[in-house]
C-alpha cells in the first residue's frame, strides 16, 4: 500500500512548469515534455508484465552508449510515456475471463481462474506505480479507460464488460480479498492521472480525441467529465471530423499549411492494430496498440520523426 501511496503523492505534486494547475490547484490533465534527448512512448499493458520487463532491458543508444532503458532512467537521460490501460488481459486472456466469470457469479468461493488474471494486473500495476515513485520526472503515466478500479459509472469512466463483466468482477474480487485502504489508494491514483502529453512534434493521449479539446479543459478535467471520456473512450470512426489536426494545430502551434507539419504526430494506443502501428486523420494520428506484439516508439529530440524507424517491436 505504500507504494501505491508514494505513486498518488507524486502524481498529486508534479511540478507546476510541466503539468499546469487546475483552479483548486491541482495537477491538471496536460503534461508537458522535457526535451529530452529520448522519449519513448509505450502502448497498452493490459497485464503483460513481460512487455514491462523487455521495455526496461531494451537497449537504447545515448550518446554513442548503449544503455538498458532502466540504467537510462536512472541517469536521467530518457523519459517513459505510458498510455494508459494497464490492467485487464482482454483477448489474449478471453477463454480465462470465461472462467473467472463462473467464478464470481459463484461469490468467488472458487477463484483459480480470476486470481491469476489479477496476479497480472496487479504485479503490472505495482510496476508502473514503482517506476512513477522512483522516477516520476521521467515517468509519466496517461489515464485509459481500464484505469477504473472501482467499476464507477461516472467522471469520464464506463463499467467496463468485453469478454465478461470485468470492471464488476474486478471490483468484487478486490473487495472481497484486499482492504478498502488500498482500494482507495489505487482510485486515488486513477484519479490523478493526466490525459495528455504534449511533446516537440507530437501529442501522446490513450485514445483519438473525440473533439478539439482546448487546453484549459483538458486542464480542468477533474470537474470536466467529458474531457475524461473523449481521451480514454474513443472507438474507430467516432471523432469529429478535424479533431486531431486542431489538437496539433493548438498544442504544438504548427498549422496544415506550414512546412513542418509533416513532422507533426499525435500517437495513442486503445484500438488495436496489426502490425506496428495504423495511421488515421490523414496520416497524422499514429496508433501503436498491438495487445499481440511488445511496441515501442522511440523519439529522439532534434529529429524528425519516421514511424516505419522509430516504431519498433522489442
Amino acid at each position: 500500500m505504500r507504494r501505491v501511496s508514494a505513486a498518488a503523492d507524486a502524481l498529486e505534486s508534479e511540478p507546476h512548469d510541466s503539468r499546469p494547475r487546475d483552479a483548486r490547484g491541482r495537477p491538471g490533465g496536460i503534461v508537458y515534455l522535457s526535451p529530452l534527448a529520448r522519449t519513448l512512448i509505450v502502448p497498452d499493458v493490459h497485464g503483460r508484465i513481460g512487455f514491462i520487463r523487455a521495455l526496461l532491458d531494451h537497449h537504447i543508444s545515448i550518446d554513442d552508449q548503449q544503455l538498458r532503458v532502466i540504467d537510462a532512467l536512472r541517469a536521467g537521460v530518457v523519459q517513459v510515456v505510458f498510455v494508459g490501460d494497464y490492467m485487464h488481459s482482454e483477448a489474449r486472456g478471453a477463454e480465462r475471463w470465461r472462467k473467472a466469470f463462473a467464478e464470481f457469479t459463484g461469490g468467488y468461493h472458487r477463484h483459480r481462474n480470476m486470481d491469476h488474471e489479477m496476479t497480472e494486473n496487479l504485479t503490472c500495476l505495482d510496476a508502473v506505480i514503482r517506476l512513477k515513485s522512483e522516477f516520476p520526472a521521467n515517468v509519466t503515466l496517461l489515464k485509459g479507460n481500464h484505469e477504473n478500479i472501482t467499476n464507477e459509472d461516472a467522471n469520464g469512466n464506463h463499467s467496463f464488460r468485453k469478454f465478461a463483466l470485468e470492471g464488476v468482477m474486478v471490483a468484487a474480487w478486490m473487495e472481497k480479498f484486499y482492504p478498502i485502504e488500498l482500494i482507495e489508494q489505487i482510485d486515488r491514483v486513477e484519479k490523478a492521472l493526466p490525459l495528455l502529453c504534449v511533446g516537440d512534434y507530437f501529442l501522446v493521449s490513450h485514445c483519438e480525441p473525440v473533439r478539439f479539446f482546448p487546453q484549459q479543459e483538458v486542464i480542468e478535467y477533474r470537474d470536466r467529465p467529458e474531457v475524461t471520456l473523449g481521451l480514454t473512450w474513443t472507438d474507430n470512426d467516432e471523432a469529429d471530423p478535424g479533431s486531431v489536426s486542431s489538437m496539433i494545430s493548438r498544442y504544438l502551434q504548427i498549422g496544415p499549411d506550414a512546412p513542418d507539419w509533416s513532422r507533426c504526430f499525435y500517437f495513442a494506443g486503445h484500438r488495436p492494430v496489426p502490425g506496428r502501428y495504423l495511421t488515421r486523420a490523414d496520416g497524422r494520428f499514429v496508433q501503436i496498440h498491438n495487445p499481440a506484439a511488445k511496441i515501442l516508439v522511440e523519439i529522439v529530440a532534434d529529429y524528425p520523426i519516421d514511424l516505419d524507424r522509430d516504431i519498433i517491436e522489442i
